[in-house]
């Protein structure tokens, strides 16, 4: 019985929140305003030109747990916070301003839901990486094994490496620990994520000498 009146009342109380906004839809944006709108940016698409030019740096910012919907749910916000009249979906964030915009995928190699680790791996190396598993071969298959994660073959070359082999200064910078598995997947290569100092080594790895990823 408790559990029904709860379902009810949540029910009412959507439907109250919603019957609000729902008066509120038809003096937002009109057609001419959102098709002026849509002709000023599909005008502003065909004047692109290519920037032909070399690059002397690169930067690439990682927004960790930036899914569609949570940038979606960050625009309307912001768009709210401004005080925008038309609800806030139509506002754009600045990254959202940049002339060219992709959207890719990516997933684990034993795994369709990935972490942070085999994801970053997967942008740093383009090759998929098990769970927990920062920049090592896929056919490691245990977070336990340092031996497969010491063998020299199965280290996934990042494109800071690359970029060292050619003379190019690299640098990590991390708003988490430096070792977290993020920005650890740019230089680090070992079978688990969490082996962050000596002290999280297993016994076996520590043994061995293995390199926790501060090292």
């Amino acid at each position: 019985m408790r559990r029904l009146s709860f379902g009810v009342s949540v029910l009412l109380t959507t439907t109250l929140l919603l019957a609000p906004l729902a008066a509120q839809t038809a003096s937002r944006e009109t057609r001419d305003e959102f098709m002026a709108r849509a002709r000023t940016q599909v005008e502003a698409n065909l004047r692109l030109q290519p920037n032909t030019n070399k690059a002397k740096n690169v930067i690439l910012f990682i927004g960790d747990g930036m899914g569609v919907a949570t940038i979606t749910a960050a625009r309307i916000l912001d768009g709210q916070q401004k005080k925008s009249a038309f609800g806030g979906e139509e506002n754009v964030l600045s990254f959202e301003k940049f002339p060219y915009l992709a959207h890719s995928k990516t997933y684990q190699a034993n795994q369709q839901v990935s972490d942070s680790a085999p994801t970053m791996t997967s942008i740093v190396t383009g090759s998929k990486a098990n769970d927990g598993m920062l920049s090592v071969d896929p056919k490691v298959l245990s977070n336990d094994d340092f031996t497969g994660g010491a063998d020299p073959a199965n280290r996934l070359e990042t494109i800071l490496e690359q970029a060292e082999k050619r003379g190019m200064w690299t640098g990590v910078v991390s708003t988490a620990r430096v070792t977290h598995a993020t920005p650890g997947a740019c230089y680090a290569h070992t079978p688990n994520r969490d082996w962050e100092s000596d002290a999280d080594l297993s016994a076996d790895a520590a043994a061995a000498g293995f390199p926790d990823i501060a090292r």
